[in-house]
């Protein structure tokens, strides 16, 4: 009996720190996130006006990479590819290989 008496007055114990080191935790965090909303509040909101303003004012063309580009001659011979930074061709969906859309579901 008096080692099951001293297996739970520990348990107790250890559970006590675990809810004390939560709590300290908790508060921390809360205290944290003010901390940071006094003194960066008015910068996220602007930041967020501006990031819906930018996304409002584009077109699917806004975010488009560079397309590579294909020069042919007269005779359909091709002669020249331009690229900028990297080698890029955009494909309508039914250019796709179905094993591509597969795969990436």
């Amino acid at each position: 009996m008096a080692k099951n008496k001293a297996k739970k007055k520990k348990h107790s114990k250890f559970r006590l720190t675990i809810k004390v080191l939560l709590l300290l935790f908790l508060l921390t965090a809360i205290i944290g996130s003010v901390v940071i909303y006094l003194k960066y509040g008015d910068e996220i909101i602007a930041a967020r006006k501006d990031a819906i303003k930018l996304v409002e004012e584009s077109s699917p063309d806004t975010f488009r990479a560079t397309e590579t580009s294909l020069v042919f001659d007269d005779h359909g011979k091709q002669i020249a590819t331009l690229k900028g930074d990297k080698d890029i061709y955009y494909v309508t969906i039914d250019e796709i290989p179905e094993y591509i859309k597969q795969a990436a579901i």
